[in-house]
């Protein structure tokens, strides 16, 4: 009878995960799923005062919609996920100033060219030493990973070293403090930064290094791609796309500011609505995912005390895989890889949940199992003696015990559940870190945005621990 009862409990387990991993379906299949980058001025980014994105490519992929005639939902996520994710169905289209070269020809399909772009070299003010390609031998060249221009430089093998980041912002940083010599970029947007907090900073240097062309891209055999073409020749001709480029590219199209110098929190302040909006989905990821993570880590928990062998060597490879492999690692292959593996798609807050759960499940698990075992073994002897059935010792004798003894572990693993959660950026998630850095590729106010998303964490972090303080003395807990 005992054996039944573990055997149900890990049929359980796996209809738990079994349901996290379930496709995601849209509620009306007309609706487009678009993908963007999240920090690619002026093409993509994040207007604060309106809250939403905008841009050349918003404003072309909006003219696009209204001349096919099909509805859709902005997906800006990370550059380096859009490709896996058009892969696996996640998206429908992506505009994001994807160059479009053989490589990625062969796993996706493009429209017809939209823009034409030029790669370039971006400077400190004060440097002489670099004045054309030939002058980075040796140097230090800071660009955005998985881009064509970090293909370009990395094919240089006189360069000193690429230094690869995520956003082409954290690259500027690099150079103004000093730890890069030159950034490599697309040219609109180094003249966009230029223009903006980068006035008297920095400069471009008048060569351009490769020319190359921007396609939307589509899943491979997407029958939008026809559909699309047209409407952009169609745009082209009617004078749509003229106008919308005379309106990000022109001559009017940044105003020439001068960049306020120093520190200044008004900058925090007023990107305060867009943070409390990432607190939300942090929040919400790791309420869920403890509360998941909790009945995952007993029911493991108690299969690691199991002495059915099959039972205590899944719980055990459980256990041992989840903890031995970073979170990241799993984040991204819940998203990515089981997709394509399975042939579904996975929602980015589904899988951020499922990767906080399944990975608090193993560390919670050994929480339980350890509290379990400390409790003296001379108490359950007791309770047999008195008659007491092995679950009745448990449940009377044991539990109440070790559950005691699970409360500071389980609030440390709760806070370290929290702070995981900004790793879930890779996929898109829009937790409190990613909605900080897409703040900072749009204003490059590091300091004053960093410090502040610190400090909501801390505030956040802060107060679990004085909850857990109240739980500990409520219940006497020494």
């Amino acid at each position: 009878m005992k054996q039944f009862s573990i055997i149900n409990v890990v049929l359980v387990l796996f209809i738990t995960i079994g349901l996290n991993f379930a496709p995601t379906v849209n509620a009306d299949d007309k609706v487009l799923k678009v993908g963007t980058d999240t920090n690619y001025v002026p093409f993509e980014f994040l207007d604060q005062e309106k809250d939403e994105y905008v841009g050349f490519d918003i404003d072309l992929i909006d003219a696009i919609a209204e001349e096919v005639g099909f509805e859709y939902e902005l997906k800006p996520m990370d550059y380096n996920g859009i490709i896996p994710a058009l892969q696996t169905n996640n998206l429908d289209i992506a505009i994001a100033g994807i160059t479009i070269n053989p490589t990625r020809e062969e796993t996706i399909d493009f429209s017809e060219p939209y823009y034409d772009a030029g790669t370039a070299i971006l400077v400190r003010e004060d440097e002489e030493d670099i004045v054309e390609i030939d002058d980075l031998e040796g140097k230090i060249v800071a660009t955005k990973q998985g881009t064509s221009s970090y293909d370009y430089v990395k094919e240089m093998d006189e360069i000193g070293e690429v230094v690869p980041f995520p956003n082409i912002d954290q690259a500027y940083m690099e150079l103004e403090k000093g730890s890069a010599d030159a950034v490599v970029f697309d040219h609109p947007s180094l003249l966009y930064y230029i223009n903006t907090n980068g006035q008297g900073k920095v400069k471009v240097l008048d060569e351009l290094l490769e020319g190359q062309t921007f396609g939307i891209a589509f899943p491979k055999g997407s029958p939008l791609k026809a559909e699309v073409d047209l409407a952009l020749s169609t745009l082209k001709e009617d004078g749509t796309y003229d106008e919308i480029q005379e309106k990000w590219f022109g001559e009017d199209a940044i105003e020439d500011t001068e960049a306020e110098q120093g520190l200044s929190f008004q900058y925090a302040i007023d990107a305060l609505p867009t943070l409390f909006e990432g607190i939300k989905y942090t929040v919400l990821i790791t309420v869920v995912g403890i509360v998941i993570g909790l009945v995952l880590g007993v029911i493991v928990g108690f299969g690691r005390l199991a002495k059915n062998v099959i039972i205590y060597g899944i719980s055990s490879i459980y256990v041992q895989v989840l903890r031995g492999t970073p979170i990241m690692i799993q984040a991204l292959y819940i998203y990515f890889a089981i997709p394509m593996l399975i042939g579904t798609e996975i929602n980015p807050l589904v899988a951020g949940i499922t990767a906080i759960s399944i990975n608090a499940g193993a560390y919670i698990a050994e929480i339980v199992r350890g509290a379990v075992e400390s409790i003296d073994q001379g108490q359950v002897e007791a309770g047999r003696s008195l008659g007491l059935t092995h679950f009745q010792t448990m449940y009377k004798i044991v539990w109440p015990q070790a559950f005691k003894r699970m409360i500071p572990p389980l609030g440390n693993q709760f806070i370290i559940s929290l702070k995981d959660t900004s790793l879930l950026t890779v996929i898109g998630v829009g937790e409190l870190t990613r909605q900080g850095t897409i703040v900072v590729a749009t204003n490059f106010r590091a300091v004053e945005i960093y410090t502040m998303v610190a400090i909501l964490y801390l505030i956040m972090t802060l107060s679990i621990t004085l909850i857990l303080r109240l739980i500990e003395k409520r219940m006497n807990i020494s």
